[in-house]
Order: structure tokens, then sequence, then C-alpha cells
């Protein structure tokens, strides 16, 4: 009976092991898929030959911090979305267009309840048409 228990523990610890590398492994892959930021920044001042210079100016800030985003992989989403506007380039955008297709913004919508609503509401803004028009000719009769 040692022998089973022992066996089972150095099943378990390896199962174990493998399920911690594996979930390792799989946190370096999601790590190296992400987007680099500030490379997708720097191709683009580079393609249309925009100045750090001016970028620093438009966006009021110092020339540094533009060397700081160009060299830096990831970003706030409030300093990126001011950067897309001095840019005029919708770099959100371009990453949102690296996910997979099957990962809609949102959830999708129950056309049969969608329906069911409209139809709900058709019918009783049609009560109330019905409802004003008996009471505009009551009234236009008096």
């Amino acid at each position: 009976m040692p022998h089973n228990l022992a066996q089972l523990a150095f099943q378990s610890y390896f199962s174990l092991s493998i399920i911690v590398i594996t979930y390792r492994y799989s946190k370096r892959m999601i790590k190296k898929v992400l987007p680099d930021i500030g490379k997708m920044l720097s191709d683009f001042i580079d393609k249309n030959k925009i100045a750090q210079s001016w970028w620093s100016r438009a966006q009021d800030v110092n020339y540094k911090t533009v060397t700081r985003y160009l060299k830096s992989p990831t970003m706030k989403l409030e300093t990126l979305y001011e950067i897309c506007q001095i840019l005029e380039y919708n770099f959100i955008r371009e990453i949102a267009d690296t996910l997979p297709d099957d990962m809609p913004p949102t959830k999708p919508i129950d056309l049969a309840e969608k329906v069911a609503e409209l139809e709900k509401r058709n019918a009783e803004l049609t009560l109330q048409v019905a409802t004003l028009e008996k009471a505009l000719s009551l009234v236009g009769g008096k």
C-alpha cells in the first residue's frame, strides 16, 4: 500500500508540474502575441515622416516623453487615445484588428426577443394614437 501511495503522490506531483509548466508557457506565449505599441508608433511616424519635435509640441509634452512612448511596448489607453487624436490615426482599431474574429465587441442580440419587444411597443403606440384621435374628434365635435 505505501508503494501505491508513493506512486499516487508522484503522479499527482508530476501532473501538477505539467500544469504549472503549461500555464507558464501559455502565459509567455500570450505576452509574445501582444502588439508592441511603441513599435507601432515608431513605424507610423517613420512611414509618415512625422517629427518627434512636432508631436511633442502638438501634444504639449516633453520631447523625452515622446521618445519614451516610442520605446514602451505598453501604454495606458488614455495616453494612446490622446496620441490617436494628435497623429490622426486609430491605433486602437489597429490593435483591435489583431484580435480573433470570433471575439465580438458586444453580446449578440436575440432577434426574436427584439422583434417581440418592438411589436409590443408598436401595439402600445397604436393604442395611444387611436386614443388621441378619439379625444381629438370629441374636442373638435363640441
